[in-house]
């Protein structure tokens, strides 16, 4: 199994764009540490990061990783364990490939003054985190939509899955 970066992914409720320079920026090398993240392990590793076409301003930061996972929902619970979560993170149906047995969980994280989206997928063949910034992420808990970010998250997972691009 190899994950793909589609240059676009449809979502709702706007697609989204992938942004090879914020990409760059958000996981240059150097500042990748495998052992901080635990989900990732034996894994291989693909970043990335989006904007929705509609909004530049909101990014999402998008680490996955491909290869065999054999507890998919241990997978998730390590990618959590070393947040300090503002809202429990919660499970959300998960569409399109292997979805069987797959795990969505998305909740919100505090840091900084500003409250910060995170869903993380595992399935038998991958694992990723989606972190929702800059616009999608604020400083008023209200103003943070975990639904949205859970949607998003499931079609980046499709779409990167499949190598399907528009």
């Amino acid at each position: 199994m190899k994950l793909s970066t589609p240059k676009v992914v449809k979502s709702t409720p706007a697609d989204l764009s992938y942004d090879a320079k914020a990409t760059e920026q958000m996981f240059p090398p150097e500042k990748r540490n495998p052992s901080s993240y635990p989900e990732f392990t034996g894994l291989a590793q693909v970043d990335s990061v989006y904007h929705p076409k509609t909004n530049r301003a909101v990014i999402l930061g998008v680490h996955t990783g491909a290869g065999k996972v054999s507890d998919p929902a241990q997978r998730v619970e390590a990618a959590f364990s070393p947040n300090q979560m503002a809202v429990e993170p919660k499970d959300f149906d998960l569409q399109g490939p292997a979805s069987e047995g797959a795990v969505l969980r998305c909740g919100v994280t505090k840091g900084g003054g500003v409250y910060v989206p995170l869903c993380v997928w595992a399935d038998r063949t991958s694992v990723g985190d989606v972190l929702g910034l800059g616009d999608a992420a604020s400083p008023s808990l209200k103003k943070v939509d975990v639904k949205r970010l859970a949607q998003q998250a499931s079609d980046l997972r499709k779409a990167m899955r499949s190598g399907s691009a528009d």
